[in-house]
């Protein structure tokens, strides 16, 4: 046992010490999220359980469809992973945050109503909606 010890002084002595106020990349708590949603599709839940997909497109606009409706009339905008959807960018009525492949947050209604959101990521967008702003889906 004795002899162990110092092959493993030695071996310590090759490792670079932690301390000194050093900080690891990646380990100070700063994560950045580099990755935009833009092109992706995203299906799940809002509320209880009515089904959601959105698909963020290019340019910022978004196709979502909810309540067996198709729309796109509103804007998307990203900081970070944190994802808002509104008309405008003054008052958003979506925001939620990615984590992997979900993306969760709330969905602000009229009349003081906040629903919950829960998407998953299917992928790619792989066929565009029509460029009407409102279409019944079908």
């Amino acid at each position: 046992m004795s002899a162990l010890y110092p092959l493993t002084l030695a071996l310590a002595s090759l490792c670079p010490a932690a301390g000194g106020g050093e900080v690891v990349p990646g380990r100070d708590g700063r994560y950045e999220f580099d990755s935009s949603v833009e092109g992706t599709e995203w299906k799940g839940v809002l509320g209880v359980e009515e089904p959601l997909i959105i698909r963020f497109e290019s340019g910022g606009v978004v196709c979502h469809t909810v309540l067996g409706e198709t729309w796109r009339s509103m804007k998307w905008w990203q900081v970070g992973n944190t994802i808002y959807i509104g008309v405008d960018k003054e008052h958003p009525d979506i925001r939620g945050v990615v984590r992997d492949d979900r993306l969760v947050g709330e969905w602000y209604m009229a009349r003081n109503e906040n629903w919950d959101m829960h998407l998953k990521r299917t992928g790619p967008i792989l066929r565009r909606e029509p460029e009407s702003h409102r279409r019944i889906a079908p």
